[in-house]
């Protein structure tokens, strides 16, 4: 897939956690993955509350020639921030988003 860059949550009350997912693809058919992505998240993490444009950017940090294809998600969840963190990896390997040191 590509990479989930950035989780910003912001807690609404007790039971509720607003959440903006940045993602991004540089690999295979990048919309259909970010689609396939924001799909999945939408059934796993929450409800979708808006979704950016598509936007294409230069890549950077690989060497890879291909842009990246970047969207920006707002969400409201029940889940906890390591169980956002938790469920969006597992949404990567679904999508067979290679494995990156560290995860």
């Amino acid at each position: 897939m590509g990479k989930v860059y950035t989780f910003v949550f912001q807690f609404i009350n007790s039971d509720a956690v607003h959440v903006c997912l940045m993602l991004g693809s540089n690999l295979g058919d990048r919309i259909c993955l970010i689609n396939e992505a924001i799909r999945l998240i939408e059934d796993e993490v929450g409800d979708m509350i808006a979704i950016s444009s598509y936007y294409q950017t230069a890549p950077w940090g690989t060497d890879h020639p291909l842009p990246y294809v970047n969207v920006a998600l707002s969400i409201n969840t029940q889940l906890s921030p390591h169980e956002v963190l938790k469920t969006v990896l597992t949404i990567e390997k679904i999508l067979k988003r290679p494995p990156k040191h560290g995860h």
